[in-house]
């Protein structure tokens, strides 16, 4: 693997989100990125399952450092009442889950505003403590105007998100030029406010080196070259894996 691939591949969230995953495909999925690990040393940010996957994908990852990831909060919808979103990402956490990607409740941000949406986040950060890395999932491209998703973020962020992130891929629209730009003026500026910085991850259609590279660039802009590192900046993608490992498919479907 180059430089330029192997850049790309620690920023990855490499997933596996498809409704015919089972174990035996999570442990081929799961094996490869390992095999991977084990022959070259290049390994990505984290692999991204549903919690039923979340123990065995974190035995089969014990010694390499990648993180297990868990899509939790009625993925991709976000359609439930937040004391079932609660308790998909209490499962998550049992399970072994590092992180959590996490999907807000678009309908009822749009209907009830901020408000909502802080007490909802600010509840799962809860949930999550302190140790777990909270990716808060806003779907931009179902949020419409550039302003309201800036304004998700921000407000994600305030709740308690290490990273905002764009889409679940499941969309019509998934990660863009302007709404990765929204997200890293609301990160800027609680930057600027707190000294504290937030990560980014764009996802969904993220299937070459070169979207890849499209998406880095707006972050390098928006948030400084510093943050290009799995700490500050991840991407969601399953088939990039692919071309930057060379080879065949590491999953059913990704985002």
């Amino acid at each position: 693997m180059n430089d330029r691939y192997a850049r790309i591949y620690s920023l990855l969230d490499v997933t596996s989100l498809g409704g015919t995953d089972n174990k035996l495909s999570i442990k081929t999925f799961a094996e490869r990125i390992v095999k991977a690990f084990d022959e070259s040393g290049h390994k990505p940010a984290a692999l991204c399952v549903f919690p039923v996957f979340g123990v065995q994908v974190k035995d089969l990852l014990k010694g390499t450092g990648i993180k297990t990831a868990c899509v939790a909060g009625a993925f991709p919808h976000g359609q439930l009442p937040l004391h079932m979103k609660s308790a998909e990402v209490k499962f998550a956490l049992d399970s072994g889950a590092d992180e959590v990607d996490y999907v807000i409740n678009r309908g009822r941000f749009l209907m009830d505003g901020s408000e909502y949406l802080l007490e909802e986040v600010s509840h799962i950060r809860e949930i999550c403590g302190k140790q777990i890395t909270l990716k808060v999932i806003l779907e931009t491209g179902e949020l419409g105007k550039p302003d309201i998703m800036k304004r998700a973020a921000s407000v994600a962020i305030k709740g308690g998100a290490d990273f905002v992130k764009t889409s679940t891929g499941k969309a019509a629209e998934n990660a863009t030029g302007k709404s990765v730009e929204m997200l890293c003026e609301a990160v800027k500026e609680h930057f600027l406010k707190t000294g504290i910085k937030k990560g980014i991850k764009p996802a969904g259609g993220i299937s070459t080196p070169e979207d890849a590279e499209k998406f880095l660039t707006y972050i390098t802009r928006g948030t400084g070259p510093e943050c290009i590192n799995p700490q500050f900046t991840r991407l969601g993608a399953s088939k990039l894996a692919d071309i930057l490992l060379g080879g065949h498919s590491t999953a059913n479907s990704g985002y």
